[in-house]
């Protein structure tokens, strides 16, 4: 077993490591730090249906009005594995929407459930955070790979409060996700639930 260097060597070291590199600089001029990196996309989100999140049964649907939900009853998560493109795609989920216009991922932390769009962003943060367990299990490295691609997502394409997957396209079909009472999670009843608090 090969013994780990004291901390005088490495000390030493990394300080003539440091002389080094002053030495290469002109005079007067110092290291530039590094840039930091951007912070990711925010976006408002039902963490549980409104009912569960207030503790208030009153609450009512009426058509998706606004004024019928608490802002309390949001929460403001990160979008993680986004794309480039501005929309909602990325590395777990692509958000193909029919009924409305397209959400954009600038405009995600001021959607609440009277717009079409706040649909689609509560569609790509349950299903890219779903993902993101599925492939944390170890599947694709120990295990092989269980359904590690892009999962397109359409909304409201039936007109109906369900949601399933199917195999004909094999896409998500999400249904009311701006529902008061919807599933414990907005995406359980397509079976995407997660264990664990999103980060």
């Amino acid at each position: 077993m090969s013994r780990r260097p004291s901390r005088g060597p490495i000390a030493t070291a990394t300080a003539a490591v440091a002389v080094a590199t002053a030495a290469l600089l002109p005079a007067g001029a110092t290291a530039s730090p590094l840039p930091a990196a951007a912070p990711l996309p925010q976006a408002r989100v039902f963490m549980v249906n409104p009912v569960q999140a207030t503790g208030d049964q009153s609450l009512a649907d009426h058509k998706d009005a606004a004024s019928d939900v608490p802002a309390s009853a949001y929460a403001t998560v990160t979008l993680r594995n986004l794309d480039a493109s501005g929309g909602l795609s990325g590395r777990w989920a692509a958000v193909r929407s029919e009924t409305g216009k397209p959400a954009t991922v600038a405009g995600a932390t001021a959607y609440d459930r009277s717009h079409d769009e706040f649909e689609q962003v509560m569609a790509y943060f349950w299903v890219n955070e779903s993902q993101e367990y599925l492939q944390g299990l170890g599947f694709g490295t120990e295990l092989p790979g269980a359904n590690d691609r892009v999962q397109p997502v359409r909304i409201n394409q039936w007109g109906a409060d369900n949601s399933f997957f199917t195999d004909k396209k094999a896409e998500i079909l999400p249904q009311a996700l701006s529902s008061v009472r919807a599933g414990e999670t907005p995406m359980a009843r397509a079976g995407w639930t997660t264990p664990r608090t999103p980060r």
